[in-house]
């Protein structure tokens, strides 16, 4: 596979680079470490969901969902690994079923970005 052609973009160096080594080495695993989500790195969840979906993000229906609504913060939380650096997110947010006069809550879960040079390493306990 041509991984040039494949994946022409500047950013996308990193995983084509990684790319390359797992084609020589195998996968590898990696320690990661979950960690509550704060309003503070909310730029970097942002940024992570822009560099794994855009530009077609605004059109998943799990978006469209999303509109106005806050996720639950109890359960969002953030991967970094060894270094701190952002990996993937996790978040959940309230959505409502009605059916008739009887409405039920769920949660829907997602999207999940994972780092384009840490998707597929899997997850090593710590």
């Amino acid at each position: 596979m041509n991984l040039a052609r494949a994946f022409p973009c500047a950013r996308a160096e990193a995983f084509r680079s990684r790319v390359d080594r797992r084609a020589a080495n195998g996968p590898a695993a990696t320690t990661l470490f979950l960690a509550e989500e704060t309003g503070e790195g909310w730029w970097e969840v942002e940024g992570s969901l822009d560099l794994c979906f855009a530009p077609g993000l605004g059109v998943l229906s799990s978006c469209c969902l999303q509109d106005g609504v806050t996720p639950v913060a109890a359960l969002c939380r953030v991967a970094r690994d060894g270094q701190g650096t952002l990996t993937g997110v996790i978040r959940n947010w309230p959505v409502h079923i009605d059916q008739g006069s009887d409405r039920r809550w769920a949660l829907l879960l997602g999207p999940l970005p994972v780092h384009l040079t840490h998707q597929g390493d899997g997850l090593a306990p710590c």
